[in-house]
């Protein structure tokens, strides 16, 4: 089974997840003051968002199926080549991580995990804004 499908690349389509993943990274800033598990998914949540943006550019989008976060993350690792091997690492991490705090009991994130969570999000949508604002050509959005 294919786990991608075509889809026609719509660049108003593509920003408008941009702007959510801009949203979604503020909020996990200010979430984390009060709840690192919570902040945590927020930067998670808007990796995932700038990823399936990232998947759009190239014309394709993940079919909705039991490890499609898996498959989103795998795309782009491709995209992205070996220059970015180990941020691709830390994004599945991070997947992981939040997997075992949603669905296992003793799964929990620190403030310092979570610190690093924003951190690395801000690097990985970076790349994906330089990805699409350089196919795309519309002024920069800005995080």
């Amino acid at each position: 089974m294919k786990t991608t499908k075509q889809q026609e690349i719509n660049f108003l389509q593509i920003r408008s997840f941009l702007e959510s993943v801009e949203r979604r990274l503020k909020k996990a800033e200010q979430i984390l003051k009060v709840d690192e598990q919570s902040g945590f998914q927020a930067a998670y949540e808007a990796m995932i968002r700038a990823s399936l943006g990232f998947m759009l550019s190239f014309g394709r989008r993940p079919r909705s199926t039991v490890g499609h976060h898996k498959i989103i993350i795998e795309f782009v690792g491709q995209k992205f080549g070996n220059k970015y091997v180990s941020l691709i690492g830390s994004f599945d991490e991070m997947r992981k991580k939040r997997n075992k705090a949603i669905y296992e009991p003793f799964g929990t994130i620190g403030e310092k995990e979570a610190a690093d969570a924003i951190k690395t999000a801000k690097e990985f949508i970076g790349i994906v804004y330089n990805h699409i604002r350089d196919k795309d050509r519309q002024p920069t959005l800005k995080i």
